[in-house]
């Protein structure tokens, strides 16, 4: 679905604009036509998929899409940020996040994206977390202007990003010269005014810019949208661990294949395909030192009919040259180690999920 179709009266939170003291006009923006949708990237696998929006729940929390019929071209070497304010209702997990651009390059299109927290701009980016490139987009077919719509799934990627209310950046690096964002007039998004900064990639300020002032034109504010979770959705997974185990352990839910077998100490969210590796720090203290590990997965839409469901634990003994051993059963989950538990290095677990 298009951001573009969203209403904004729900997200509109009034913000008096700065004066534009440090502002440069630029006349570097050009006229182009309507854009085309082009279809949701995969950040997993950088492929776009033609015509097909994210397959999402997700809320719109974000749409400065109000197309102004120009682009900017603003060269390669800097980033350009423009800005706003979140008020995204608790759902600030983002999960996509939708670009407007165009060219007049001919061969595939690539653009560093990144999104911002507690930008203001005139030379406050504020911090950067989530940074990524999208490559292989559509290029003009014949050297002349054309637009783009492109909804970048930061799900495939294992991008979603917590994104505060209040004050946010979101920028455009085009790797070409002849490529740039989609220009947004008035009514905008919340907190959007008549400017945009410019940074080079170590953050160095260049100036704060627009192009002569709106409505003579085009207002200095490029495309964005986002959509976001109450919750971040990659997170199916909680890893239970500490040094006391319970014996028999506790039945959840009443089902003999789940038990619960780890008092957890800690508790730490991994996904279901991807566990990290877990350094162990080289200090004499915790030789001979015995940590259970388990893992605990709730996933309705996966597994509609056991959404809840415990792996067997294992017991790792830091330091010892043996291999961890496993206690308990689990019909649906496997938790192994492929390695022994040694003082300076890192525990490597490996996990398995019946049905996937």
């Amino acid at each position: 679905m298009k951001l573009t179709t969203f209403s904004k009266a729900l997200l509109v939170v009034g913000l008096v604009a700065p004066v534009l003291a440090a502002q440069t006009t630029l006349s570097t923006q050009v006229a182009v036509g309507t854009p085309t949708y082009a279809g949701t990237y995969d950040l997993g696998t950088d492929v776009l998929t033609p015509g097909v929006p994210p397959d999402s729940a997700a809320a719109v929390i974000y749409d400065n899409s109000n197309f102004s019929g120009s682009f900017f071209q603003p060269g390669v070497g800097a980033y350009n940020m423009d800005w706003g304010t979140l008020a995204a209702g608790g759902h600030n997990y983002v999960t996509s996040v939708q670009i407007g651009y165009a060219t007049t390059q001919t061969t595939p299109v690539s653009l560093r994206i990144r999104l911002h927290s507690g930008a203001t701009g005139f030379a406050v980016p504020g911090v950067t977390v989530a940074d990524f490139v999208v490559s292989g987009l559509p290029p003009s077919p014949d050297g002349s202007a054309q637009a783009f719509v492109i909804d970048v799934d930061l799900i495939s990627g294992n991008l979603v990003t917590f994104l505060a209310d209040g004050a946010i950046g979101y920028s455009y690096e085009p790797l070409d010269n002849q490529t740039g964002p989609l220009l947004i007039n008035p009514p905008s998004e919340a907190g959007v005014i008549d400017a945009f900064d410019q940074y080079l990639t170590d953050d160095t300020y260049l100036g704060t810019f627009n192009f002569g002032g709106f409505p003579a034109a085009p207002q200095g504010s490029f495309w964005c949208g986002l959509t976001g979770e109450e919750e971040d959705p990659t997170v199916e997974c909680l890893v239970f661990f500490g040094p006391n185990k319970f014996d028999p352990g506790f039945v959840f839910k009443g089902d003999p294949a789940d038990v619960l077998l780890v008092d957890p100490m800690f508790i730490f969210p991994v996904t279901m395909t991807s566990m990290p590796n877990w350094p162990i720090p080289n200090l004499p203290i915790l030789d001979g030192v015995e940590i259970h590990w388990q893992v605990f997965l709730f996933n309705e839409k996966q597994f509609p009919l056991d959404p809840w469901q415990f792996s067997n634990a294992i017991t790792t003994t830091l330091n010892d040259p043996n291999m961890p051993t496993s206690f308990g059963n689990s019909t649906t989950m496997g938790l192994w180690a492929n390695q022994p538990a040694i003082l300076g290095g890192a525990l490597d677990l490996g996990l398995s999920i019946q049905g996937l």
